[in-house]
């Protein structure tokens, strides 16, 4: 993506950090109130039950900040401030809206244990109904091949819509995403406030044909049709490979990874696909996904940049506190060329449940199945 066409993708979210004062706070001044987005009821609640748990969790300097991509420092604000003026969070929701206004594309990323980000996303769009916008939202958690039981819920609803019968009509339970975390606040804030609820993966047989065969297992235009043909670059195709080394902690050598590397292309090519038709020629779309998928270098906003210059593009990452790491610079992710790879980044509080090294559990898996018996010839 050149400079050009990532400065006109997100002229409009760039004008309303800069109208909030982004540069040096991430806050909108008192003067601008008037600006900003309303504070749902939904969202103060989110935020006040995630300073309960930062305090409780030791009160990392950080925790529950909403800090844009231009942002230096937040500054404290007094405890009689209402929830959504707290650390940039008023900042955060200007942004939204203002993109959702001007049919561009809102993308919230996640990690993907973390039961905190799929609270606050959740009470992001249960906002949306508070001021009667209807937006696509657009989920990797569900596959292209469930269209058919998505299809009572791919419309906009001015009546509630029962987030139960919903779970049992995609089948919940056997998610393999349900094991992961608690996504059921996201998905029934999506249902109950009548948004559009659509599918954004394509799919389990997808991708094991893209990391079996790369990008023969694609058509050739298709692969044209969703920007695939076209090279991300050396380094960001290095930084693609070293990710998925370093999820795999180390095990399996680069050279084995160029599937895995393609599928990753081909998953962000189809969600950026699925974003733009649920958007159409006049609307926006929000996606739940990733943070890896979210990323502005080489994930999602690349793909939509290339088939809608014009429109857009809001990219907020939702990340950990992590002890040592108390200025925002440090908790930014960023790409090969430094640059922060989102517009505006959360911070919450640690799934302190977490296995705090999952890779000695790989590499046990690993060797139980060295050792394992060959079977006969």
């Amino acid at each position: 993506m050149t400079v050009s066409t990532r400065w006109r993708a997100r002229r409009n979210v760039f004008a309303v950090w800069i109208a909030c004062g982004a540069i040096s706070l991430a806050v909108c001044p008192d003067a601008n109130a008037a600006n900003a987005a309303p504070c749902p009821a939904a969202v103060a609640t989110a935020i006040a039950d995630m300073s309960v748990q930062c305090q409780r969790d030791g009160g990392h300097p950080l925790c529950g900040v909403a800090a844009s991509a231009l942002a230096t420092s937040v500054d404290p604000v007094p405890t009689a401030a209402s929830a959504c003026q707290a650390a940039g969070w008023d900042g955060l929701l200007a942004a939204v809206d203002a993109t959702l206004a001007a049919n561009g594309f809102v993308l919230l990323g996640e990690i993907h244990d973390n039961d905190t980000h799929h609270t606050l996303r959740a009470a992001i769009i249960a906002g949306l109904n508070a001021r009667k916008r209807q937006v696509p939202v657009v989920f990797e958690q569900l596959t292209a091949d469930q269209r058919g039981v998505l299809a009572p819920y791919a419309a906009p609803s001015e009546t509630a819509r029962d987030p139960a019968a919903f779970l049992a009509a995609v089948d919940w339970d056997r998610s393999p995403w349900s094991k992961m975390a608690d996504y059921r606040p996201l998905l029934s804030a999506a249902v109950a406030s009548g948004q559009p609820v659509l599918p954004g993966d394509p799919g389990r047989e997808a991708m094991k044909n893209s990391a079996r065969s790369g990008a023969s297992s694609i058509e050739t235009s298709e692969r044209t049709r969703l920007g695939l043909d076209t090279p991300l670059g050396a380094a960001l195709d290095d930084a693609s490979l070293t990710e998925i080394e370093e999820a795999h902690c180390g095990m399996m050598p680069k050279s084995a990874l160029g599937g895995m590397a393609f599928a990753q292309r081909h998953r962000d090519a189809h969600l950026a696909d699925a974003v733009a038709t649920a958007a159409g020629v006049g609307g926006g779309a929000i996606l739940i996904a990733g943070n890896g998928h979210v990323r502005t270098d080489r994930g999602v906003p690349w793909y939509l940049a290339q088939r809608a210059k014009d429109r857009p593009i809001l990219a907020v990452m939702f990340t950990e506190t992590e002890d040592g790491k108390s200025d925002l610079a440090s908790l930014m992710q960023s790409g090969p060329d430094r640059r922060p790879v989102a517009d505006w980044t959360v911070v919450t509080p640690r799934n302190t449940s977490r296995d705090p090294d999952p890779c000695a559990q790989m590499r046990a898996a690993f060797e139980r199945m060295k050792a394992a018996p060959k079977p006969a010839q």
